[in-house]
């Protein structure tokens, strides 16, 4: 028997017309990831149907609200449905609509400009990028009130589509988390940890901060101070949960990683006594393909209360991790060229440098020697990447000056 870790009623496969609904509910496939932010993999038996749509609806939706620009920004690639265009702030403080296709569409708006007292003379100002939205609503005031004195040059402005680059305040336009976005952050720690094996027993003292709207035990804190992923993939915003379950010290943690940039230390249990578990699961959301990532736990329990406490929270690093993740997705169509001419960097160096032909001798130490290196570069280029978009052809140009330039070195 299995019950449902919301409503704790017994969860059944199927309900027929007799079913005592005080009693019993119906199983449901639930995403440990969301769906609306990429996530792919269920677990059943974890949360009933009417809890699922619950949370769903006062959890993950507001989750995925938040995120909704960095959806677009990435382009993830859900299992169902699509992603939803998102009002936006520039920095000239207009408002836009992002759209799924990367297009910034200016707010549909009517504006009353003048009207007289009897409304003998009324103007309105309409601005949109959408040209049909103007043509249809400059029709419909132009039959209701037969007569719009606009001036040529103000007729001229309506059908401005605003398509000059628009500044975009990436992290201004992500809402903030509350409540409701951390919920679902906890669900996803306790369904990531049910389907590998982690009996629910251990989650009571969590799930009352998913149950009670007043609860005082917060069982999470953002962890900003070091990187918890050992090989971490540069430029790839995957989301990640990780559990670790260690009966010596009683914890029972969890670890979700949104974009790679959103990091949370979750304590699901403090009482811990079954078997040791270290697993995690990875998601590269744009291309819907799993990712193996190695996930190390801070155990030192003081380290782990001050995280709960909210000390290892850093909003200048998550700055930074979010303009870093956007610069360094938008150089991977360079990666292959990358690739190439620092293996042809790397070949040339050698050759010049070693007294023994290396790479015929020995091919294997070349060989292991180079993959190392390269990958070296390779993160170095992407991890500290700062400039503008790297223009077609002029990759190689780029690599010299960062890595070869002595003064830029220097300094």
């Amino acid at each position: 028997m299995t019950r449902c870790i919301i409503c704790d009623k017994e969860i059944l496969e199927e309900l027929k017309a007799d079913t005592d609904a005080e009693k019993f509910c119906l199983n449901t496939n639930e995403h440990i990831i969301p769906n609306a932010i990429g996530g792919y993999k269920i677990v059943r038996d974890f949360i009933c149907d009417g809890c699922n749509n619950d949370a769903g609806n006062k959890w993950d939706a507001k989750l995925s609200k938040s995120f909704a620009i960095l959806c677009l920004i990435f382009k993830i690639q859900r299992q169902r449905g699509k992603n939803q265009p998102v009002e936006c702030i520039s920095s000239q403080g207009e408002v836009y609509y992002w759209s799924a296709d990367n297009s910034l569409m200016k707010k549909n708006k009517v504006t009353l400009i003048k009207s007289t007292e009897d409304d003998s003379t009324i103007a309105y100002k309409l601005s949109s990028s959408d040209e049909k939205w103007l043509i249809k609503n400059i029709k419909n005031i132009e039959k209701r009130y037969k007569k719009i004195p606009l001036s040529n040059e103000e007729n001229q402005e309506l059908l401005d589509k605003h398509k000059q680059n628009v500044d975009i305040d990436y992290l201004q336009s992500s809402h903030s988390l509350d409540k409701p976005q951390y919920q679902s952050m906890v669900k996803t720690s306790l369904a990531y940890a049910y389907s590998i094996g982690v009996k629910k027993d251990y989650f009571d003292k969590t799930l009352s901060f998913l149950k009670l709207d007043d609860c005082s035990f917060v069982p999470f804190g953002s962890y900003d101070i070091s990187d918890c992923i050992v090989n971490r993939p540069i430029g790839i915003p995957f989301h990640c949960v990780a559990i670790d379950a260690d009966p010596q010290s009683k914890l029972l943690l969890g670890y979700v990683e949104y974009f790679g940039i959103y990091r949370y230390i979750i304590q699901l249990s403090d009482t811990y006594d079954g078997q040791k578990i270290h697993q995690s699961y990875a998601i590269d959301p744009t291309s819907a393909q799993e990712i193996n990532l190695d996930v190390k736990f801070p155990l030192d329990q003081i380290v782990i209360q001050e995280c709960l406490n909210n000390k290892y929270r850093s909003d200048k690093r998550l700055s930074k991790r979010f303009e870093n993740m956007i610069k360094a997705f938008q150089l991977q169509p360079h990666l292959e060229e990358i690739k190439g001419i620092i293996r042809n960097t790397i070949f040339e160096e050698f050759v010049k440098n070693s007294k023994e032909d290396i790479t015929k001798e020995k091919p294997e130490i070349f060989r292991n020697i180079a993959l190392e290196t390269q990958q070296f570069l390779l993160n170095s280029v992407l991890s500290e990447f700062k400039k503008e978009d790297i223009p077609e052809g002029q990759v190689n140009q780029y690599l010299t000056y960062y890595f070869f330039n002595e003064d830029e070195n220097e300094s």
